[in-house]
């Protein structure tokens, strides 16, 4: 084995610490006084799931003796680099131009995003007939692993996890189709996420007009439907079925995702990949169903989307839910235009985001629907006031065009704000007169431009349109060409 070599880290959504840089380069340095000590710089750690590996890292060592330990090439195998130093008390730089790599058993390693998290440079002392090791601990896909007690050097089997934004799958700027693990996998313009509660996402790649799987763990992506490119509504199985303009979703708790499409309903069976349009869905009165893109379900599990044909000299919509066996509708509640995003509590009350009056409303619906009027109330927003303001209900809180809405198991809210570049969070307040909601911002910085940015929370957004909670209690975010992972 060289004794030059890179530091390469599998590409995986996690941290390697690495330990202290070793020589790695023209044999090591002569010291002055004869004393010296050893330096031992760890360019791999592994988790049972990966192994990451750092390379192309070059370390400008400076102190009694001044030297560049360096790894030469970006493939190389080496695990660990060592030198001789005179004692005494260093510090030593990590350049620019380091790469974290990710691999697993029977899968390619792949580059991963990261970050540099100890101080650069470090500072260390050699000490005379001893070893030395010196963290440098990286964060990638919200993961950190932690080095070792000083004279030897493991990977911590203990994993914790890095509070902050950091990228999941996918790059922001740019689009592609492919499949693959992290960093190396490519959307075009993801909208939808929906969570299956197993860990796993399913991502409405819309301009790919394609569904996609990412395993959260992992940071896997495959396509289970449609094909890049490929447009119309055609049943099929896989990468038979086409879709034509794919956006909301909702997984029922048979494994069925549906998802409206342009005018038409689709069912996608997520376990064999099956297509199936629900074409024949007819409203009571016997004309063809329209559907618009907001989506969700009711207990039973039945789907409720906006028909985006206005009542007559009206803007009021209508909402229907969908029996999918019969392919019936029924009239259950009056919308407002413009819906983006529904979401529900399973007990008949919907949460709605109108993004033309910039508003969140709550809706008791139950079929046949009355009058809006008797069911629906302003939850937060300042109606047709755009801003990016937190605080209480419907007075002083503000969004800019809300989008999707998701709730999680205790009954929080979080919306994300697109224009704002931000994820919202509302708190909802039941009380007399009808409930409002208390609006905080929990993810992006309103007015900050320059994102998606990864980093300690609230970190910097770019325009998040698609938003999904984790069962860990953590958001996935679709923003830009990525998917993003926020951890409180």
């Amino acid at each position: 084995m060289s004794s030059k070599s890179c530091i390469r880290v599998s590409a995986l959504p996690q941290v390697l610490a690495a330990g202290l840089l070793v020589s790695c380069g023209s044999g090591s340095p002569s010291s002055p006084g004869g004393d010296v000590g050893t330096i031992s710089l760890e360019l791999v750690s592994r988790t049972p799931e990966s192994t990451y590996h750092l390379r192309t890292a070059s370390f400008a060592i400076a102190g009694p003796t001044t030297t560049t330990l360096t790894t030469d090439s970006a493939d190389s195998e080496a695990t660990s680099l060592h030198a001789k130093l005179a004692v005494g008390h260093y510090t030593v730089t990590l350049a620019d131009g380091w790469a974290l790599y990710r691999g697993a058993t029977g899968a390619a390693e792949v580059r991963v995003a990261a970050t540099l998290l100890s101080a650069n440079p470090a500072s260390f002392d050699v000490t005379s007939n001893g070893t030395t090791f010196v963290p440098f601990r990286f964060a990638t896909d919200g993961l950190v692993i932690a080095t070792g007690a000083t004279g030897t050097v493991e990977v911590s089997a203990e994993v914790n996890e890095l509070r902050g934004l950091a990228l999941l799958a996918g790059d922001p700027v740019e689009a592609g189709s492919a499949d693959g693990v992290g960093a190396a996998a490519r959307f075009d313009t993801p909208t939808t996420l929906v969570s299956d509660g197993q860990g796993n996402l399913y991502v409405n790649d819309s301009h790919n007009l394609t569904i996609r799987k990412l395993a959260v763990a992992t940071g896997e992506v495959t396509t289970i439907a449609g094909s890049p490119g490929e447009y119309g509504y055609v049943d099929g199985v896989g990468k038979a079925a086409r879709f034509v303009f794919p956006y909301g979703m909702a997984l029922d708790d048979k494994g069925n995702l549906y998802i409206s499409d342009q005018f038409h309903l689709r069912r996608l069976v997520v376990s064999t990949g099956e297509v199936i349009d629900l074409k024949i869905v007819n409203v009571p009165e016997g004309t063809a169903l329209s559907i618009g893109s907001a989506l969700a379900l009711d207990a039973s599990g039945a789907p409720l989307v906006v028909d985006p044909t206005p009542l007559p000299t009206s803007s009021v919509l209508t909402l229907r839910r969908v029996d999918p066996e019969s392919a019936t509708a029924t009239s259950v509640a009056f919308v407002r235009s413009n819906v983006e995003g529904i979401a529900t509590n399973g007990t008949g009350t919907l949460f709605l985001t109108e993004a033309s009056s910039h508003m969140i409303e709550e809706s008791l619906y139950f079929p046949p629907a009355t009058q809006l009027a008797q069911a629906t109330w302003s939850l937060a927003g300042r109606q047709f006031d755009p801003g990016s303001a937190d605080g209480p209900g419907w007075n002083v809180a503000q969004f800019s065009r809300p989008g999707a809405i998701v709730r999680d198991s205790t009954g929080i809210l979080f919306v994300a704000d697109p224009p704002n570049g931000t994820i919202r969070k509302i708190v909802v307040i039941d009380n007399p007169n009808n409930s409002e909601g208390n609006v905080t911002t929990v993810v992006g910085q309103a007015g900050v431009p320059g994102g998606p940015t990864p980093g300690p929370l609230p970190a910097v957004l770019g325009r998040p349109v698609g938003v999904a909670v984790l069962p860990n209690g953590a958001l996935a975010i679709a923003d830009g060409n990525a998917i993003y992972i926020a951890r409180f």
